[in-house]
């Protein structure tokens, strides 16, 4: 993974399915996501497959999806890439 990825600041916009109220926050790579015990914010961001070109540096989920991934990545207990998903 690049350096660069790790320092990048993310704005990471969470819809709270809840509250229903939007969260917003302003995080580095390698800082841990809201609303969950073990993703990195680097682990949800949109970069080529080789890490050498990062997409966007904007973050859109919602809980219920970030608590999916957050069970996931528990389960398999490695670092996870989520690349580009699209919902209609």
């Amino acid at each position: 993974m690049s350096t660069d990825l790790k320092n990048t600041i993310f704005s990471v916009n969470i819809f709270n399915t809840n509250t229903s109220q939007w969260e917003r926050y302003t995080l580095k790579g390698l800082e841990p996501m809201p609303k969950t015990e073990n993703l990195s914010v680097y682990e949800l961001a949109d970069y080529s497959s080789d890490f050498d070109k990062l997409y966007t540096t904007y973050i859109f989920t919602d809980t219920k999806t970030l608590n999916q991934w957050n069970n996931y990545r528990k389960a398999i207990g490695t670092p996870i890439r989520v690349t580009r998903i699209l919902l209609c």
